[in-house]
């Protein structure tokens, strides 16, 4: 039992050993991207006319986001009854169908009484990464 123990032990001690040097590159992370967004509000007549700035392995992206507003008497469980195919349990919800059901004002107005809208981050400025091809 001693040995199961010290394996037990000995496993708790390296994830968090792991979950501290993950800490680490988030903020890492953070660091770096904000640096880079730095670099683009410098630059921004640079941006190309899709509103890419490209740099190295990546670039940053400027344009409009998309994004859902919940309001106070949103309720989760009635939306997803209502509206299953909105609601992506990984991300909470799927912004493409949502922003599609608010150009049909009727759908619009349905969704408005349940608690959720839509809204538009001007400007919003993103690091991506060039995906590699395998």
């Amino acid at each position: 039992m001693s040995t199961y123990a010290q394996l037990t032990e000995n496993k708790e001690a390296l994830l968090k050993t792991i979950e501290n040097e993950i800490k680490a590159y988030d903020e890492n992370m953070k660091s770096a991207e904000k640096e880079l967004l730095a670099i683009g509000a410098l630059h921004k007549d640079e941006f190309d006319g899709n509103g890419n700035l490209e740099l190295g392995k990546g670039y940053l992206h400027i344009g409009n986001k998309t994004i859902i507003i919940i309001k106070r008497k949103f309720d989760l469980k009635v939306f997803g009854k209502k509206f299953p195919d909105m609601i992506d349990i990984t991300k909470m919800f799927k912004v493409a169908p949502i922003k599609k059901a608010f150009l049909d004002s009727d759908l619009r107005k349905e969704i408005s009484k349940l608690g959720l809208s839509v809204g538009t981050e001007k400007d919003k400025m993103e690091v991506l990464i060039h995906e590699e091809k395998s």
